[in-house]
């Protein structure tokens, strides 16, 4: 078979891409290593609800209930001491 006979050119073409598409979509080692690292964070971050008595604010973002520390999500607060807080 001669690759430059203009008859398997396209053949060939195609299955550089066929390859190139399984090889872009199969998943890496560092790929599973960073989906693992998300589901992981994803399953950190879930919010819970608990009941209890606030007996300290620590600062503008944390605060403690019942003597556990919970930090407040999502907002910016100056810390105490700080020429803002």
């Amino acid at each position: 078979m001669k690759l430059t006979n203009s008859k398997y050119v396209p053949i060939m073409i195609m299955l550089f891409i066929l390859v190139g598409l399984v090889l872009r979509f199969f998943p890496t080692e560092q790929d599973m290593k960073i989906q693992n690292k998300n589901q992981l964070s994803a399953q950190q971050n879930m919010a819970y609800n608990f009941f209890g008595t606030i007996t300290k604010i620590r600062d503008g973002d944390t605060i403690e209930v019942d003597k556990t520390p919970i930090r407040l999500s999502g907002i910016t607060c100056d810390e105490i001491g700080s020429s803002l807080g």
